[in-house]
């Protein structure tokens, strides 16, 4: 991971390095809020939570082994001053059809989880 790597993208990586929930295919989290904020933009603000979006991809055992990985007071949390958070879908107010931009560069710095 280089110097220049945002807190937020910091924290997404490390999730992705520790997450063991399989060899299937990744989960695509949709974030949302002033976590999408910040990275699309050099703009930085004292948030503690990363929300993301429930989606199909969440089954429940995955929701919960995420927030295990990477809740509120878990170990990643506090080493990164950060914690995950699942919005329930029908919270937000988003169009119908939501226009997600994803962020390839994000993507192509997560390292692929192999078993041990």
């Amino acid at each position: 991971m280089s110097p220049t790597v945002s807190p937020i993208e910091g924290f997404l990586v490390a999730i992705d390095q520790a997450w063991t929930g399989g060899a299937g295919p990744k989960i695509r989290l949709r974030v949302l809020g002033s976590t999408a904020l910040m990275l699309q933009a050099d703009y930085i603000r004292g948030t503690k939570d990363s929300d993301v979006l429930e989606t199909a991809d969440l089954t429940p055992e995955v929701k919960t082994q995420l927030l295990a990985l990477a809740g509120k007071e878990t170990a990643m949390a506090i080493t990164h001053h950060l914690y995950l958070d699942i919005v329930p879908r029908g919270l937000p107010f988003l169009p119908m059809v939501p226009a997600w931009h994803p962020l390839a560069a994000l993507s192509q710095t997560v390292v692929t989880w192999s078993p041990p």
